[in-house]
Parts: structure tokens; C-alpha cells; sequence
């Protein structure tokens, strides 16, 4: 496996400022591991965007449910919304 820096922000802007200045973006990563240990893939940097609340919320505005990017799918199917 490559070396690589990993790096988990809690807010949007920190997570694009990682991602402009070059960074890997992952949200669960299960098929980035195996390319990893295969040496097939060497991101460098990963940026983890699931400490982001912003991005994992389920919420009702107005007439739309808006469900976060990061939302799971346990979250989604218990959601009263």
C-alpha cells in the first residue's frame, strides 16, 4: 500500500478546500481499499466527508424531503419524514 494522508473535516468548506488543493474525496471507501493494498490506486491525500453533519441529514423543506449525501441507508428507511 502507498502512502497516504487522511484527513476527516467537519464542515463543507474544509472538505472543498482539501478537495481543490488536491485531495481524494471518499464517502465509504469499499472500493477504494482493495485498489489500495493492489498498489492500483495512490490518492496522496484522502479527505473522509462523513464527519460533515451537513451532508448527512434527512429534513423536510417545505414540500421536498432532502436527504444528505452522507445519509445511510438505515437513516433513510427509520426517517419519520
Amino acid at each position: 500500500m502507498y502512502a497516504f494522508t487522511y484527513e476527516a473535516p467537519t464542515s463543507t468548506a474544509a472538505a472543498a478546500a482539501q478537495a481543490a488543493a488536491g485531495a481524494r474525496p471518499i464517502a465509504g471507501g469499499q472500493s477504494l481499499l482493495p485498489s489500495l493494498r493492489l498498489r492500483l490506486a495512490d490518492p496522496g491525500q484522502l479527505v473522509d466527508l462523513g464527519r460533515i453533519p451537513e451532508l448527512a441529514g434527512i429534513r423536510k423543506e417545505g414540500d421536498h424531503i432532502v436527504i444528505g449525501a452522507m445519509a445511510r441507508h438505515q437513516q433513510v428507511a427509520d426517517s419519520a419524514e
